[in-house]
């Protein structure tokens, strides 16, 4: 298992605040939500309290950037990313990844297997 101490998302000089964070199940409960501090660059925003994640469970990080100029890659997740205990699976491979939707809410919807600039703080736990 894993404790989640908070979500990262890159601000770039566009993507003005405020940005809701939210984390969510692969089905679409919500788990955790906390509004990020101002700032550019990589910015952590830790949920209320540590959100536990059992091995080989979904987490979906997301934020909302209500003005638009959220950070936007490509193709960077057609293939999977793993680092320490996480992986970020290749879109496609067993659901959607990098996903996003318009105004806020489950992210349910990926572009051409595109990354918005989101990971996720993580501590192992036993």
């Amino acid at each position: 298992a894993v404790d989640v101490l908070a979500t990262r998302h890159y601000v770039g000089p566009n993507n003005r605040g405020p940005h809701r964070v939210r984390l969510w199940t692969s089905g679409g409960t919500l788990l955790a939500e906390a509004t990020a501090p101002t700032g550019s660059g990589w910015v952590e925003t830790p949920p209320p309290t540590p959100v536990r994640v059992a091995s080989g469970a979904v987490v979906i990080a997301s934020y909302l950037a209500p003005q638009g100029g959220y950070a936007f890659d490509r193709g960077r997740l057609a293939t999977a990313i793993t680092t320490g205990p996480l992986t970020a699976t290749a879109d496609g491979a067993a659901a959607p990844n990098g996903c996003f939707r318009y105004g806020g809410g489950f992210p349910d919807r990926s572009y051409l297997a595109s990354s918005y600039g989101v990971d996720l703080v993580v501590v192992t736990r036993a």
